[in-house]
């Protein structure tokens, strides 16, 4: 009996990290694949400056949910639909302003532009690779 529970926790501690790690990429699996759902390396133009960040999208209870990270804040995007290939979201840009992103995906590229009170930005990016 000993011998069967030394292999039940020894097959749960190597199952578990392989589990969380599927699940916490966000990666597509199954019924729910989607193309957009993963992280995302994001580049945005303001003043002939380039700003990184990283996107994330995944879904919670059917619906798309996703987070922005930049210049060590993360923030949460709202209003985010997904219809066909087009992506739109909005996040908070700090001070009360509010970016609105409308863009398109294919493949492992995003492409699209925030409107915002500092006009139009232009924003790309790539989805980040495995491993």
């Amino acid at each position: 009996m000993k011998c069967f529970r030394n292999v039940l926790v020894l097959s749960l501690c190597v199952a578990t990290p392989v589990l969380s790690g599927c699940a916490a990429s966000g990666q597509k699996s199954g019924a729910n694949a989607h193309p957009l759902l993963g992280a995302w390396d994001m580049k945005t133009t303001l003043g002939g400056q380039v700003y990184d960040a990283v996107m994330t999208i995944s879904r919670e209870n059917g619906k798309f949910v996703g987070m922005w990270e930049s210049m060590g804040r993360e923030m949460e995007m709202f209003d985010l639909k997904v219809s066909g290939t087009t992506l739109t979201f909005s996040r908070s840009a700090g001070r009360g302003v509010e970016m609105h992103f409308t863009g398109t995906f294919k493949d492992d590229a995003v492409t699209g532009s925030y409107t915002s009170p500092m006009g139009e930005l232009e924003c790309s990016g790539t989805r980040q690779k495995e491993g």
